[in-house]
């Protein structure tokens, strides 16, 4: 079986939205609005700590004079706020392999996880599975980021040449951008878990990582050149309004491109069981209800 082109993907992502547009752009909506009220939170709760004395900045300057412990407890507060969204992107991703099937949900499913509890711990302790194995690349990755910043903010203090000062930031940015796409590649190996998670949520954790990290090893340019295809309506964004219709647009998209290649890799694995006559891991799995 060959994978679907990316015009195919499209094509299949927008005749599927026209009967959840609204849904998948509330959803998008909750997510804008869940992340606006933490930002506002926080912003209100440090001017009410600098009006009564407690903090020495208000929020027009903490971010200037702030230090290591302001930044601390801002990385922390946006690492909760990922926790949080974590049922909800589990949720989503069921509702998206329905939708794709041509079943018709209510928008509740978005939250299912959220509700049963069984689920709820199921997809958190394989979310931190999953951040754990990118922490590996991830920290590594982040110390070279920080170290080439360090060094480049230390040399350019002595830099009087204009040209020269440009193309130290010029590579400064190549430098991270570099970075940043060995993360992402090595991130992808993990996008399918959810889809796969939404397929059989009895399948075990460490099952669903390495199917997951085995259909995408040969297939890594496949999601590359899909997200290369959206970067003109990532560009659209800008003009804010748009990404309401865009976001959904393309997470309907990466939807179905996950789900073909689901079913490509595990016809594949059907037809190399055939030889060897024993059933494929993830229907052994399956069959055994783990």
């Amino acid at each position: 079986m060959e994978l679907k082109t990316i015009s195919e993907l499209k094509k299949s992502a927008l005749e599927r939205m026209k009967n959840c547009w609204c849904e998948c752009i509330a959803v998008f909506m909750v997510k804008i609005a869940a992340a606006t009220a933490l930002v506002l939170a926080f912003l209100l709760i440090v001017q009410f700590l600098y009006t009564y004395g407690y903090i020495e900045y208000g929020i027009d300057t903490i971010f200037q004079e702030g230090g290591a412990a302001f930044y601390g407890v801002l990385i922390l507060l946006v690492m909760l706020f990922f926790v949080a969204m974590v049922p909800l992107k589990y949720g989503q991703a069921w509702y998206l392999v329905q939708a794709l099937g041509r079943k018709n949900v209510p928008v509740s499913c978005f939250f299912s996880c959220y509700v049963h509890k069984e689920h709820f711990k199921k997809v958190m302790k394989l979310e931190v599975e999953i951040q754990i194995r990118q922490a590996i690349a991830g920290i590594p990755l982040f110390l070279v980021a920080a170290g080439e910043i360090f060094l480049v903010k230390s040399s350019i203090i002595s830099v009087e040449t204009p040209v020269i000062y440009t193309i130290v930031w010029a590579c400064l940015i190549l430098l991270l951008t570099c970075v940043c796409f060995l993360y992402i590649v090595y991130s992808i190996r993990f996008f399918p878990a959810r889809y796969i998670y939404a397929r059989n949520p009895k399948k075990g954790n460490k099952a669903i990582i390495k199917e997951s990290i085995d259909m995408v090893s040969e297939r890594y340019a496949y999601f590359m050149e899909l997200f290369v295809s959206f970067s003109g309506w990532i560009l659209f964004c800008a003009a804010v309004f748009p990404m309401f219709f865009v976001v959904p647009y393309i997470e309907m998209t990466f939807a179905a491109a996950t789900e073909d290649l689901i079913t490509v890799y595990r016809q594949e694995q059907k037809n190399i069981a055939m030889f060897s006559e024993t059933p494929p891991e993830y229907e052994r799995e399956e069959n055994a209800g783990v």
